[in-house]
C-alpha cells in the first residue's frame, strides 16, 4: 500500500476483525469446513485492510475515527461509492 501512496494500515481495528471475522469463520465452515472457515476470514481480513486503506484519503477528517470503527460494509462500499463519486465530480 505504501508503494502506491495510499495509507498504511499497521494495526487493524481489534473489534471489526474480531466480530466479522468470526462471522466469517463460522459461516465459512458451515459451508466449506476448515478451508471455508479460512478462506473466509483471510477474504475479510483482506477487505477491512486494503477498503480502509482506499477508503481514508476520500473521509478527511473523520480519518481517526474510521481507523478504530471500521466494518466490513463500509471498507467494501466505501471505496466504490466513493469512486463514484469522484467521478461524478461529488469529492
Amino acid at each position: 500500500l505504501g508503494a502506491v501512496n495510499y495509507p498504511v494500515v499497521v494495526f487493524p481495528a481489534l473489534i471489526p476483525t474480531f466480530f466479522t471475522g468470526a462471522v466469517t469463520a463460522i459461516f465459512g465452515n458451515s459451508t466449506g469446513g476448515i478451508r471455508g472457515a479460512f478462506a473466509g476470514s483471510f477474504l475479510n481480513g483482506l477487505i477491512l485492510i486494503i477498503g480502509q486503506a482506499l477508503l481514508l484519503p476520500m473521509i478527511g477528517t473523520y480519518a481517526p475515527i474510521m481507523r478504530i470503527l471500521s466494518e466490513t460494509d463500509y471498507c467494501l462500499y466505501g471505496p466504490l461509492l466513493g469512486g463514484v463519486l469522484k467521478l461524478l465530480g461529488g469529492i
